[in-house]
């Protein structure tokens, strides 16, 4: 073939395809958009509850407004990107102003960092053509904050393995570790990782300031040890006629100890006179002890043979003066708090007198629990749980700032690591009569 005759071969072969390809196609479907329809209403927000930030995973966030389809599923809540997880049960789609209730996502990708500032919060409705923002009254966009609920707080591992907490009137936080080593963390820099003070054990129960500055320790031995105010190597404490593994004080300076003996004890306020409160712990073990008020609460395990005491419980004896106090009363029986399987571990009070427990290698790893009624409550456990067990010792920081000492017995691949985790609560801890002001 000549050159001549492959061109004109390509040209024809090259009209044919446009000329297929360009024939218009009669047989398309009726196009679902209708111009004429304008859709509905474009979703309001007239306020949102909290109304400045919450907690990403478990924070459960109102929204407020007009608009909204009865159709719980045909809202969409964002957080920036994040979808919101319903809770039908706190959504009302039928009153005026209308509420859509979410889980806030989790939007924070990076581990470090603790809170997300100016998030946009937004509600799409199916069949609306625009989003419904988060506006104020001049229209422009409110930002919305989320934080992590729960972080790992100080440069904790395996070789610095964390013991109990303690906190000083500066939110300066305290570490024991089984590196024998006391670090002190600073709110500023929480990674600072101070040596504050050595040579301690390498196990401990409980761990609190005293009122002229001693950092105080239980280690489920008659003895106490301490490390004398401002920091150094560990002295030798008061020593009592049985085990103690709980220590606090009242506002009177009296410090009550208790664990695995009958007893509990009272250094009175001289820091010489021990008072011995008889028989009310017989097969018992003190987990856990702390004042609210002119009570002493105990969480405690029975080890006796008895059926009708249960096996673990939350007791109050009222403090009558000069060291006595009174025979324990039963105010919570585990059983009865909803929360059976879990194994509570260790207890703290809150400021209106209620318990946070700590659960179990496999339970739950934050109860809170009210003691007027004895009902309980997972913390941050829904719809995403964001703490892990188990925590051995807790303390209440100044503010709403709970810090807990995790430390697994687990060994499969999926166990938490031992850290040191700060909570954030929308509650303060009772009052510490202990520590120096």
């Amino acid at each position: 073939m000549t050159k001549k005759g492959l061109t004109l071969g390509l040209i024809i072969l090259l009209l044919a395809i446009f000329g297929l390809t360009g024939c218009e196609d009669t047989d398309y479907p009726d196009s679902v958009f209708d111009p004429n329809d304008p859709g509905k209403p474009t979703p309001i927000i007239a306020f949102v509850n909290p109304a400045g930030n919450s907690y990403e995973a478990v924070g459960l966030v109102e929204i407020y407004g007009t608009n909204f389809s009865e159709t719980i599923s045909e809202n969409v809540v964002f957080f920036n990107a994040g979808i919101g997880f319903p809770e039908p049960a706190k959504c009302d789609l039928t009153a005026n102003p209308q509420k859509m209730a979410v889980y806030a996502p989790k939007i924070i990708k990076d581990p470090a960092q603790w809170s997300i500032d100016s998030v946009e919060v937004k509600i799409s409705v199916q069949g609306a053509y625009l989003f419904g923002k988060y506006k104020d009254e001049d229209g422009n966009s409110v930002p919305y904050t989320l934080e992590k609920p729960a972080v790992e707080y100080g440069a904790f591992s395996d070789q610095t393995l964390p013991l109990a907490v303690a906190v000083d009137k500066d939110e300066n936080v305290y570490v024991t570790s089984a590196d024998t080593k006391v670090y002190k963390l600073l709110p500023t820099k929480h990674d600072s990782m101070i040596i504050y003070g050595s040579s301690s054990h390498t196990n401990m129960t409980d761990l609190k300031f005293a009122p002229n500055g001693d950092l105080i320790y239980a280690r489920n031995f008659s003895t106490l040890y301490y490390f004398p105010a401002g920091g150094g190597s560990r002295k030798t404490g008061v020593k009592f006629s049985d085990r103690v593994s709980a220590i606090d004080w009242d506002a009177n300076g009296i410090m009550y100890a208790a664990g695995m003996g009958k007893k509990i004890f009272a250094l009175l306020a001289d820091g010489v006179t021990i008072v011995e409160n008889d028989d009310f712990y017989e097969d018992y073990t003190v987990m856990s002890l702390k004042v609210f008020n002119n009570d002493i609460y105990t969480l405690a395990e029975y080890t006796g043979s008895d059926q009708t005491i249960p096996k673990y419980g939350i007791y109050k004896h009222a403090i009558q003066g000069n060291g006595l106090v009174s025979d324990k009363e039963l105010v919570v029986n585990w059983n009865n708090t909803g929360f059976k399987e879990t194994i509570p571990v260790f207890m703290v009070l809150d400021e209106n007198g209620d318990a946070f427990v700590s659960g179990d290698d496999y339970g739950v790893p934050l109860i809170h629990v009210d003691l007027s009624d004895g009902t309980a409550k997972a913390i941050y456990n829904y719809p995403t749980p964001a703490l892990f067990t188990k925590g051995v010792h807790m303390n209440f920081g100044n503010e709403k700032i709970l810090y807990m000492v995790r430390r697994s017995e687990r060994t499969d691949e999926n166990a938490p690591t031992p850290r040191v985790i700060r909570i954030s609560l929308d509650v303060k801890g009772a009052p510490y009569y202990g520590r120096p002001q």
